[in-house]
């Protein structure tokens, strides 16, 4: 059946509408006390009853729909409040920062080795450089422990001849360099006298003095 008042849907046999109390038909005067033999059953689900009438009710109705007394009164019980749960916070999870790794750095080295060796012609005899980067030119001395990498004593090489003992240096720095070691005689290159400790480019085919002897240079 449904209630005159508000027109929802009321259990059958209810004197009054459990949502506005209106009377439904044959009513009982509010607030008297029904015989505990005309309860129904306690409501499907579990409930209360009417602190008027006694009569059992779902918690959160309104009104009692056996006297109409209200029931959302104080000494009414409630249902609990249902508090809505909700899931723990998901913190968002990213992978540790990935750090580039970069290879060390190459440092190109410079004046470690001549990509080929030179040579020194003299009288038509040609002398191999040491494929190195510092290369003495001299002359050997036994007395004095000195053993230069090119020795010029079978070429001609002497005291008389004006050739030191350490005369010239010949370096490696991308290109040839040429240097005087400070000798007695000195070193002539292009027929410029090289100062003591100067280095200078030397090329191939350029003209080589030690002391007084005459040589070319060849870098390939």
């Amino acid at each position: 059946m449904n209630c005159p008042s508000c027109h929802v849907q009321v259990p059958d046999g209810a004197t009054f509408c459990d949502q506005c109390g209106a009377s439904i038909g044959s009513a009982m005067p509010a607030g008297a006390p029904m015989p505990p033999q005309q309860f129904g059953p306690a409501p499907v689900g579990g409930g209360t009853t009417c602190p008027s009438c006694g009569a059992a009710f779902v918690p959160g109705t309104a009104f009692c729909d056996n006297c109409g007394a209200s029931l959302s009164g104080p000494g009414v019980p409630q249902p609990p409040q249902q508090v809505p749960q909700f899931p723990p916070q998901q913190v968002p999870q990213f992978p540790p920062q990935q750090v580039p790794q970069f290879p060390p750095q190459q440092v190109p080295q410079f004046g470690q080795q001549p990509p080929m060796p030179a040579r020194l012609m003299i009288g038509g005899q040609s002398i191999t450089v040491p494929q190195k980067a510092e290369v003495m030119i001299g002359r050997a001395d036994v007395a004095s422990s000195s053993f230069p990498d090119v020795d010029l004593t079978p070429y001609g090489a002497s005291p008389q001849t004006g050739v030191s003992r350490q005369h010239a240096k010949l370096t490696w720095q991308g290109a040839w360099m040429v240097e005087d070691m400070n000798s007695t005689n000195g070193t002539t290159v292009r027929g410029q006298k090289l100062v003591p400790h100067q280095k200078t480019q030397i090329n191939t085919g350029d003209p080589l003095i030690i002391g007084t002897l005459q040589l070319t240079f060849y870098a390939s």
